[in-house]
């Protein structure tokens, strides 16, 4: 296959989208659409200029037939959602929760440690650290000090 046959079955596949001003920027059975080259498909009816077809239903003169996208213009890219890897604690009233990256309890604001990749309130455990391993069971190292997590309503939340 040459580069030139490699680029043109590179924008001939599903789901690729170029950009474009005029129908004359897409290649074979494509029509510019939303400013991108999108499928498109017979509408009935022969034409030889656009002003053959009913360019008010998004109709255009491709090869000498009056098309219409055969689909939409797919919807701007969003990064998905960020899902924490554990389960989400149910909302407690009252308690606002944010996400801590990577368990990390540095990303948590204040008094707060991360439990299960939401930062959670938390309470001195009483002695100095300069890492978490000089912590008890369940306990973090912050500010130079071991915190757990504090007990909210009744609840305690717990480092595993």
């Amino acid at each position: 296959m040459f580069p030139s046959q490699k680029a043109l079955a590179y924008r001939c596949q599903k789901g690729h989208v170029s950009p474009c001003t005029r129908h004359s920027e897409c290649i074979g059975q494509q029509m510019c659409y939303a400013n991108n080259c999108v499928p498109a498909m017979p509408a009935g009816g022969m034409c030889i200029t656009d002003s053959n077809c009913e360019t008010k239903n998004g109709q255009a003169c491709i090869s000498g037939i009056c098309m219409v996208p055969a689909v939409t213009t797919p919807a701007p890219a969003t990064p998905p959602p960020v899902i924490p890897p554990f389960p989400i604690f149910p909302p407690i009233p009252g308690l606002q929760l944010q996400y801590c990256l990577d368990n990390n309890h540095n990303s948590c604001p204040g008094q707060q440690i991360c439990v299960f990749f939401l930062c959670f309130p938390a309470q001195p455990a009483g002695k100095s650290c300069t890492n978490a391993s000089e912590c008890g069971a369940g306990q973090a190292c912050k500010f130079g000090e071991c915190w757990r997590a504090a007990t909210i309503f009744g609840m305690a939340f717990e480092l595993f």
